[in-house]
Order: structure tokens, then sequence, then C-alpha cells
């Protein structure tokens, strides 16, 4: 089965990184889609977790906005290419708009 995951915030690594590990050992194919905010790329790293990140963390709205667009096409461009069964994130609405690229 073919998974992909959207973490999105330091805490989605913690609760998905035993998750990951099973998925990989039983033979799934697991793509990490994550957004680098505060310590979240840094836990991927130290936890051995292969990812492609999508994002960075935007203070500002202007730039918030320029940025849900920026990380949809990078998340959908990454559908396209890996066409996952699963789509698996925490809050992360950016998935469900890319999970159906094959339609």
């Amino acid at each position: 089965m073919r998974i992909l995951l959207g973490i999105g915030h330091p805490a989605d690594v913690h609760l998905f990184r035993f998750l990951i590990n099973n998925l990989v050992e039983d033979g799934h194919d697991v793509f990490v889609a994550a957004r680098e905010k505060e310590v979240t790329c840094y836990l991927l790293d130290k936890f051995n977790i292969t990812y492609h990140r999508v994002s960075f963390h935007q203070k500002a709205i202007s730039k918030k906005l320029v940025n849900y667009f920026v990380r949809w096409v990078r998340t959908y461009r990454l559908c396209r290419t890996f066409s996952p069964d699963v789509a698996l994130g925490v809050g992360d609405f950016y998935l469900p708009l890319s999970i159906h690229c094959d339609d």
C-alpha cells in the first residue's frame, strides 16, 4: 500500500513516528510531506524518517495566503508522482484536495 503522511507540526512527528516505522517494516511505501515549523524537520531527521519539505511556516497573513497555494501545488505534484492509496494528516486540509489526482 502507498501511504502519504502530511506532517505540519512537531507534535505530528511524535504522533506518526511509530506508525511510519511499523508501516515501513511491513513493506508499505510511506511518503512524508513535511512543513518546516519550529523543529519539525529536526525531529524527522532525528528519528531517521525520510521526508520531502513542501513549505515553511509563515507568520504574516499575506505570506500565509501565498504559502497556501504554494503548499497545495507542491502537495498535488507529490500526489501525482507518488499516487498514494491513502493520505493521513492532522488538520491537513491540503491532502484531501490533492489525493484525487488521477480523476
